[in-house]
């Protein structure tokens, strides 16, 4: 698996030391699936699905994010918020 040096702060390596990524967490009950997120996500890891006949943007890729915050930035809800998600041995980053 490539790791992206965007992931961890100060270069840390993935195997020793590694440090938790930013992931997108999309507050689906506010998405309105207009889709700018999905059109601004450089590796493509968003996509648009129909829930309950409702579009919202699901992460489908969590290991292809790279924690840019494109998606973050480019919602013109602020539906979109980075988390971030707990180092290899299940501590808090």
């Amino acid at each position: 698996m490539a790791w992206s040096a965007a992931r961890y702060s100060g270069g840390d390596c993935p195997v020793d030391g590694a440090v938790g990524v930013k992931l997108p967490h999309i507050h689906t009950s506010r998405c309105t699936g207009c889709g700018w997120c999905v059109a601004a996500c450089p590796p493509g890891v968003l996509s648009l699905q129909v829930v309950a006949w409702r579009k919202h943007a699901v992460l489908h890729d969590e290991q292809g994010c790279t924690g840019c915050s494109q998606c973050e930035r480019r919602c013109p809800f602020g539906v979109i918020t980075m988390v971030k998600t707990e180092k290899p041995d299940g501590r808090q980053a």
